[in-house]
């Protein structure tokens, strides 16, 4: 289900908006599943919608994953989002990718079982270092450490500044 479905409005002939989908249930017989389903998804379209895309970063593998919103937000197509932070420092301007990293990874701080929250601006060069096209980019989110004490996941959110 795409950010565009969700909010789909029917302009009757008097141009008053209605939305087609009022009951999240409506053609879904699951029940309750499919409400919690829709729940997550609006939630990932009101994040696309306000320019924002959330991910989760498992550090180990490098695998970065994103809601559906994020193709919104980046103004690329769903094969072209980084999917490892090395794919993503592509697309991060030369200057601003030490930035990224000395604020995600501050050195002085902890993991009190609630996670080390890291928040950082850069801008991002989206159709690649051939574009003019740079825009700044805020990361905010929280890691987690091992049992080594070590990074070893991570959550959080871009929104194009």
């Amino acid at each position: 289900m795409a950010c565009q479905g969700h909010a789909q409005k029917n302009l009757a002939g008097n141009g008053v908006a209605t939305n087609v989908m009022s009951d999240p249930d409506q053609f879904n017989p699951e029940g309750r599943s499919s409400r919690v389903k829709h729940r997550a998804h609006s939630a990932s379209c009101a994040q696309a919608l306000t320019g924002q895309a959330a991910y989760t970063w498992d550090i180990e593998s490098d695998a970065l994953a994103w809601d559906e919103g994020a193709r919104d937000v980046f103004g690329v197509s769903a094969e072209k989002l980084p999917r490892s932070i090395r794919q993503l420092n592509r697309l991060i301007v030369d200057a601003h990718i030490k930035r990224r990293s000395d604020a995600v990874f501050d050195a002085d701080a902890r993991d009190p079982n609630f996670g080390v929250p890291y928040q950082v601006y850069y801008r991002i060069i989206p159709g690649g270092y051939r574009s003019s096209d740079e825009v700044w980019v805020e990361e905010t989110g929280r890691w987690w450490t091992g049992l080594d004490g070590n990074p070893t996941r991570a959550r959080g959110s871009v929104r194009i500044g």
